[in-house]
């Protein structure tokens, strides 16, 4: 099948290579890259490509040549782009590298140039609901209490969870929903060795409220290791460095009694625009977080799908509620 399509871009199938993908199995080769949907029953690389005419241009979403069907599975072909995955360039970066590059998935008019696509055409081609976030209280109750079962959850936390996940549905009706890329981690994103380059693979973009992308960035600084050693103490400090970066601007979405943000930052979001530092553990300021249109007081009481507000998703990791 794979052969079929590249014959149609005028590649020998023979040079390509295969790409990591959990979805879809993806070959790259010739200038273009191919993704063919692992089941036939998916129904979202085609749609996909609807998605991709409506996002700006500094996404870096790769050019989509062509598209169709194969033996009952969808297929895409797009422009490749000269950059590795983020995911396979991570273990290689130190601490700042990693610092930047998440903040890049976020900055750089990268999420926010999606989030800024317009809800109502979004709505026409984006998912109905992203499928590893659940939207309903009693599942989400339900996929904690298997965690806690298989030992994933002392009872202590399960309680706690459920508290924050309780906070979570009751602000959720409020929460005004824009598009959100619905896996933004470093997985689908392409990296050139300083900057990222490009976001990939809107097949579960979904329109939900904006922590849904953020907790993404939460995720990839605060999930546990699945390494069966003990960290170096370098290891760690590149850890604890990501995760303070990424605590610090997260908690500016979940105002509370106690803000880090300045009363400055706190006035100009109230006016609908602001930008402020991110910094760094030792004092240096690593980039700048930036945030468009968010004046509603409604939308700030999303506080609890961000600190974090967990929901719990269908590959086994605690994950925001979508709308």
């Amino acid at each position: 099948m794979a052969a079929a399509v590249f014959r149609r871009q005028g590649v020998d199938f023979r040079s390509a290579r295969r790409a990591a993908g959990w979805t879809n199995a993806t070959w790259i080769g010739g200038g273009v890259a191919v993704r063919i949907a692992g089941s036939a029953a998916a129904r979202d690389l085609v749609r996909e490509t609807e998605l991709a005419a409506l996002l700006p241009a500094e996404v870096g979403c790769p050019a989509v040549l062509d598209s169709g069907a194969e033996q009952g599975h969808e297929w895409v072909v797009t422009r490749e782009i000269a950059a590795t995955s983020l995911d396979d360039a991570w273990a290689a970066l130190g601490g700042e590298q990693r610092v930047s590059a998440t903040r890049q998935l976020w900055e750089r008019a990268r999420a926010r140039a999606v989030h800024r696509v317009d809800r109502e055409a979004a709505a026409r081609v984006a998912r109905a609901r992203n499928p590893f976030y659940t939207r309903d209280p009693d599942e989400a109750d339900a996929s904690l209490a298997r965690l806690q079962a298989a030992g994933v959850l002392s009872a202590g936390e399960r309680v706690r969870l459920s508290a924050i996940l309780d906070r979570h549905w009751a602000a959720l009706d409020g929460a005004a929903p824009v598009l959100n890329h619905g896996d933004l981690s470093p997985v689908n994103a392409l990296w050139d060795g300083s900057d990222v380059v490009s976001l990939l693979d809107f097949e579960f973009a979904v329109l939900a409220p904006v922590q849904l992308d953020l907790n993404e960035l939460v995720k990839t600084a605060w999930a546990p290791s699945d390494r069966d050693s003990a960290p170096t103490a370098r290891e760690s400090a590149d850890r604890a460095l990501l995760q303070e970066a990424v605590t610090w601007p997260a908690r500016c979405w979940a105002p509370t009694t106690r803000w880090p943000c300045s009363s400055a930052t706190r006035s100009s979001w109230s006016a609908g625009a602001w930008n402020v530092n991110w910094p760094s553990p030792a004092g240096r300021t690593t980039g700048t977080w930036s945030r468009t249109g968010c004046s509603s007081p409604a939308r700030t009481r999303t506080a609890a799908a961000t600190r974090p507000c967990w929901g719990v998703d269908h590959r086994g990791r605690t994950a925001a509620g979508e709308r």
